[in-house]
């Protein structure tokens, strides 16, 4: 059976595919992230602290679950937007990643049922499941200190997903395996938001620029006044783009997930939106029907138009 879902066409494009048992998440994971919480490392994360006994057993979300599928596809990008422009991350250059991934595990889930039958739930990044938890569970990758999950041959630059299942398959051996250890990325942290103990997202140039809606607090005024923060539009890939595991990996297969310019005619492209040249002055001349059109179907508009200006004003303090 795990041969079957490996060799699915409808997962050619996934990067690993490892299966875990659904049992709920061992007691030291569980008492890390309950003291993270408790600590406030979330952040603007509020969400991080709901659902916590969904989060803690996958048979609360797919009741007679007995397996994982952790399944990863990368979001790498063959052409990267020019070191003048502030940054975007790369997940948000093409389209909404729940959307394109949904679609192709929908398919897949359609055929196990023609050939195995069971239920299944399909979880992208928007259920209460800890994603990274369960990819070291299934064994797909390594956890890099900045707590990104690796997978060799294809890096740090990948969504997790996973399908939750009532057939019971048999699991992969657990990982252990950690990255070089070479600190690169905690000394990349502009803000210090990576710590030995893990994220602190109160402390993210991510978390700052996508999840936090209205006005910054004051001390989040004084991270964003930093002179990384000035050259952030959406997303932080610091961390990332420094690490060797993803020195020469490939670009994504999934067009979808490539920039516009890269999959659409030219006529399409000046008239929608290129997030390869998009400035902080386009950000700021959108009206909101121009935002609710250009950027449908796109990650950046999770933040809303207010946030997004917000995050274009502070690039443009130094330069006004």
């Amino acid at each position: 059976m795990k041969d079957f879902i490996r060799s699915l066409p409808q997962l050619a494009d996934a990067c690993a595919i490892g299966f875990a048992a659904a049992e709920r998440v061992d007691k030291t994971f569980d008492d890390f992230f309950s003291r993270w919480l408790a600590d406030g490392k979330n952040g603007s994360l509020d969400y991080m602290a709901n659902h916590r006994e969904l989060r803690s057993n996958p048979q609360k979300l797919l009741p007679g679950a007995k397996t994982v599928i952790a399944i990863a596809f990368s979001y790498n990008q063959p052409v990267l937007r020019d070191k003048s422009l502030p940054m975007i991350a790369r997940y948000a250059y093409g389209k909404d990643y729940h959307n394109v991934l949904r679609k192709i595990l929908k398919k897949a889930v359609t055929e196990l049922q023609q050939h195995f039958g069971g239920d299944y739930r399909i979880c992208i990044d928007s259920a209460p499941i800890p994603e990274r938890y369960w990819a070291l569970r299934a064994g797909i990758g390594r956890r890099g200190r900045n707590g990104c999950v690796i997978v060799d041959g294809a890096g740090s630059f990948i969504f997790l997903t996973e399908i939750l299942t009532t057939l019971e398959i048999e699991p992969d051996e657990p990982t252990t395996r950690t990255c070089l250890d070479c600190g690169r990325c905690i000394r990349e942290c502009p803000t210090g938001a990576l710590t030995p103990d893990g994220l602190d997202a109160s402390r993210c140039l991510s978390a700052l620029t996508i999840e936090r809606k209205g006005p910054w607090t004051d001390s989040e005024r004084r991270i964003m006044a930093l002179p990384a923060a000035r050259s952030t539009l959406f997303g932080c890939d610091r961390c990332q783009t420094v690490c060797p595991h993803n020195a020469a990996i490939p670009a994504t297969p999934i067009d979808a997930l490539l920039p516009k310019r890269q999959t659409a005619s030219s006529a399409d492209t000046k008239n929608g939106l290129d997030t390869l040249t998009l400035t902080s002055d386009d950000i700021l001349h959108l009206s909101q029907d121009d935002f609710d059109n250009k950027f449908a179907g796109s990650p950046l508009r999770r933040p809303g138009l207010d946030a997004l200006r917000r995050n274009a004003l502070n690039t443009l303090q130094d330069k006004h």
